[in-house]
């Protein structure tokens, strides 16, 4: 239910208790260890992540055989921290590999790491492929309890992204409206996965020209945001940026301006100066600042913004 930091307390001390019980190798032990691998990746926190599932996943292979179905969520955790997306792709085919081979079609890993490995095929540009895995996922899902269920929401989402990629933004939304509504049913209204759906929706409300609707369904994501994950992190700073863009599309140049301003600020404040996203909002900063007539502003941000982007191949 997103309550984070007491999840993150109660995993670690049930670590510790499980490694002293039942040895660091025991599938208990590397069960918990996963869980928060997964939670310190859903915080930003890759390399914690990536040290806690890669020892689990090596004491898999050396105590419990690689078709262990715990190895699945040792590569997908591993595949959400991967520096790269094509080591990504790899951990994840293997993660779908090892599922397939080793849980049921209803299981809920199983699915999860499906529609995970769309995900990854769709920011490919793979769309064919993309949209299989998504129709396996999506019918497996419907196995577990009629589709009502938690896993159900992440394959909605990765489908409504597919309907946006070959520009169906009616599709999506009605897509982002049933995760939304799974999600405050199945998980509560203050969860993660609400204030997603909320960003989610606004997105394809922008794109069918509703900009109002859009910049209020976005104030309320990124307030959500703030709660569950501080003003810092980059998925908060990320809400912030989708406001200002929002913004910006609906004409309100001097508001865009303000949110966006403090996006990139933030985003530097927390990545650096040679972070490309940081750049990139500051060249989407450039734009509110044109348009609201601070033309010398804007100029003088892009110059700031270019040499990174280059830098980092953006450019």
């Amino acid at each position: 239910r997103s309550d984070h930091a007491s999840a993150r307390t109660l995993l670690t001390s049930a670590l510790d208790l499980h490694r002293a019980t039942d040895g660091p190798d025991a599938i208990d032990t590397l069960t918990v260890q996963l869980d928060l691998a997964e939670l310190l990746s859903w915080l930003h926190e890759p390399r914690a992540a990536e040290a806690l599932a890669a020892d689990a996943d090596a004491r898999l292979v050396r105590h419990h055989g690689t078709l262990h179905a715990l190895r699945g969520t040792a590569l997908q955790v591993r595949a959400a921290v991967a520096d790269s997306p094509a080591l990504a792709r790899r951990q994840l085919e293997e993660a779908v590999r090892i599922s397939r081979a080793s849980v049921a079609v209803d299981d809920p890993r199983r699915i999860r790491r499906v529609s995970a490995l769309a995900a990854a095929r769709l920011r490919e540009g793979r769309h064919a492929e993309a949209e299989a895995l998504l129709d396996e996922a999506l019918r497996d899902a419907a196995r577990v309890n009629g589709g009502r269920a938690p896993v159900t929401i992440g394959v909605l989402t990765n489908r409504a992204a597919l309907d946006m990629a070959r520009g169906d933004a009616r599709a999506a939304e009605a897509r982002h409206r049933a995760a939304l509504g799974l999600a405050i049913e199945l998980i509560g209204p203050d969860s993660f996965q609400v204030a997603n759906a909320l960003n989610n929706l606004a997105v394809a409300a922008a794109n069918q020209g509703r900009y109002g609707e859009a910049v209020a369904a976005l104030r309320d994501s990124h307030a959500r945001h703030v709660r569950l994950f501080g003003a810092a992190h980059p998925r908060t700073i990320n809400a912030a940026r989708n406001v200002g863009m929002a913004l910006f599309l609906g004409d309100r140049a001097s508001e865009c301006v303000t949110w966006m301003r403090a996006a990139a600020d933030q985003r530097h404040r927390v990545a650096g100066g040679t972070d490309a996203s940081a750049a990139y909002m500051r060249a989407q900063l450039a734009r509110c600042l044109a348009r609201s007539g601070e033309a010398r502003e804007a100029v003088t941000t892009l110059e700031r913004a270019l040499p990174v982007l280059e830098a980092s191949g953006s450019g």
